[in-house]
């Protein structure tokens, strides 16, 4: 049995989980689940901890039934919602076969994506895995994903990659209705427009570029 901040993995604990992955239909094995969560959680390579922003940690704060003052308690509690958003990341994920089986392309292609940093991937036990929130309606990559994520902080975590380009932004809009990056780019708004806004991340509010907006009549 292997011993995991302090709770142990018996192997009933494991035949479970497999019974879980096959009975979801998904390509993912333990291994693969595993080599994710190790790149994802605190502790892992280059991971310093999982994300989380401040309107998320005063959320835990104000539902987790613990005191403010509840220190290790609080911490380790953001620590599991954190580990529960990896585990959804990587539970949702596609191998290399199905990113290019859904997006219409052979697995060389796939490979291409991820030299030239068109794409998020994370570890698997082999090769690698795609989040899915970095993909359109035809199953590939985003439109200007690239340029998009080049803009955006060297190392990013990509549960951090995952908000920016999921969260609605004031900076986005749509009809006068806030819309996040990635609606942005399924409407056709321009990419310039998104990597303008990536190079803010981690800049004051204020230091933001010019509101974009985009009417119907614009769409793509």
């Amino acid at each position: 049995m292997t011993a995991t901040a302090g709770r142990e993995v018996t192997p009933a604990d494991a035949r479970e989980l497999r019974d879980v992955l096959a009975d979801a239909g998904t390509s993912l094995s333990v291994g693969d689940l595993a080599a994710g969560l190790r790149a994802l959680l605190p502790g892992g390579p280059g991971r310093a901890e999982v994300p989380m922003t401040a309107a998320e940690h005063d959320y835990l704060q104000q539902h987790s039934g613990l005191p403010a003052s509840g220190g290790a308690a609080l911490a380790q509690a953001a620590v599991d919602a954190g580990g529960a958003s990896a585990a959804r990341l990587v539970a949702s994920s596609l191998s290399a076969a199905e990113l290019a089986h859904g997006a219409g392309v052979d697995d060389s292609t796939v490979r291409h994506w991820v030299r030239r940093g068109e794409v998020v991937s994370v570890p698997a036990a082999r090769g690698r895995r795609f989040p899915t929130f970095q993909l359109g309606e035809d199953g590939r990559p985003l439109a200007g994903l690239r340029e998009v994520l080049a803009a955006l902080p060297a190392g990013l975590h990509p549960l951090s990659v995952e908000r920016f380009l999921t969260t609605p932004d004031t900076d986005l809009l749509i009809d006068d209705e806030q819309v996040s990056p990635r609606s942005w780019l399924l409407h056709g708004g321009a990419v310039a427009d998104v990597v303008d806004v990536a190079h803010t991340v981690g800049v004051r509010a204020g230091a933001r570029p010019a509101e974009r907006a985009l009417g119907s009549s614009d769409r793509g």
